[in-house]
Parts: structure tokens; sequence; C-alpha cells
């Protein structure tokens, strides 16, 4: 499925703040476009909420593994606005992105900035997206456990990929733990709700609510791009 980042952000307002959550979060109103969109493995994404934080890391990705052919495909998850926000606000001559997808934002990473290293990890990397960027170093690795020495980055950005992880604290500790000067984050703004079409675990609908699940440990920006949250801290005195 290709479906526009600005078409899915319009549908999930419509949804999310128009109907009332009586309706909203019953799973007899979600199943029938649920069951249009994934087939069988309907209950797949539907139930994924009540599981996702009891499972191991090999039971986690099993199910990205198995739900990868049904999510929507495009180029990135990114609004232009917030594309634009993140190669602006990632700097130096080395990048990791945690969470890379499909490796369009680590490309970019990569053309931004003359020989800049771009590391890109993800918890499952397609050997076709290797084989597409080969400028571009992959790693198969969860964002709570990186194969990476203590600020081995100028940078590490991650964007809409908070939203899936079991434990938030723990990806903003490696995040930080690999970064030498800056993480970028982005994550959508959007409302909690038990059936979603997405594999979501954690929602942020308020800059608060982002900002109390961050936990900032340096001096941080926070704003609303487009229908996403893009959040900058600086690393202070890395050792």
């Amino acid at each position: 499925m290709k479906i526009p980042r600005s078409v899915t952000y319009r549908i999930r307002q419509v949804l999310d703040e128009w109907l009332p959550p009586a309706i909203r979060d019953r799973k007899f109103f979600t199943w029938l476009p649920a069951r249009l969109l994934f087939g069988p493995e309907v209950d797949l994404f539907l139930d994924f909420k009540s599981r996702a934080l009891n499972l191991t890391d090999e039971e986690f990705a099993e199910i990205y593994r198995r739900a990868h052919r049904f999510v929507i495909q495009r180029e990135t998850d990114l609004t232009p606005g917030s594309l634009v926000a993140v190669l602006d606000a990632v700097e130096g001559q080395s990048v990791l992105e945690v969470g890379c997808g499909n490796g369009f934002l680590a490309d970019q990473f990569s053309k931004h900035r003359l020989n800049r290293r771009v590391v890109g990890c993800d918890i499952v990397v397609d050997e076709d997206v290797i084989a597409r960027y080969p400028h571009v170093e992959f790693v198969e690795a969860s964002a709570n456990k990186l194969p990476f020495d203590d600020h081995s980055f100028d940078c590490v950005a991650s964007t809409h990929v908070l939203e899936h992880v079991q434990n938030i604290g723990l990806a903003m500790a490696e995040l930080r733990r690999v970064a030498k000067k800056r993480v970028v984050v982005v994550v959508p703004r959007q409302r909690p709700y038990r059936y979603t079409f997405d594999l979501h675990i954690h929602f942020f609908p308020y800059a608060y609510t982002l900002i109390a699940a961050l936990n900032p440990e340096g001096p941080h920006s926070l704003r609303e791009v487009e229908g996403d949250w893009v959040y900058v801290e600086e690393i202070v005195d890395p050792r």
C-alpha cells in the first residue's frame, strides 16, 4: 500500500479527534476496515497492544516480520516539513539512524553532507535495502540494545520508532549512550486508543506527555511540525 503520510494523518485526525471515545475505542468499529487492510493477520494488529509489553525480544521481532508486508509502503513516514526539520537538526560527520526502515532517511543523511559516515539499524533490515544503499552501513539490532560503543556517533536520530518500542526509557538511554553531541527524535502526535491501524504502543497527544516520557537530560527543544513532534536534545559532557 502506498498512501502519502499527509493523507493518513488527516484520516487519523478524523478518527481520533471527531469520533466519541465510546465508539473509537471499540473493536467492532475497527475490525472491518482492519480486516480489509490486513486480511487474515487482522488480529495480529488489533491484539498487539494488549500483548506487546509481555513479548520477548524474539517474539517482538517476529511480529514485525509478519506485519512487514501489510504496512503502508512509502519512502518515509516523515511529512515534508518534518523531513526538513530532521535534516536541519542532524549534525556531525557520523550519524546513526535507529529504526532505519527502508533506508530512505539514512540515504538522505549521507547525501546531506560530503563524506559523512551513516549507519542505519533496525530490528529487521531487508536485503534489498542493503543492496539499494551500498554507501550506508546497515545493522540488525533492537533500539533497546544497540551494538555500538559509548559516544560512537556525533548524532543519533530516531524517527517514528519510539511509539513502537517496549521500553522508552531504555531506548532513550541507548540513544544517549551512543551519541556524542545530539539526539534527534520524531514521533507522531496521536491520541491513545486500544485499537488503531498500526503497531504503536505509546501515544503523545500533548507536548508534556512526550517530555515526560523522554525525561530530558540536557538542553532540548520540542516543536510540532505537520502532525509530528520533533525533539532535539544536546548531549552534555559525554565521557
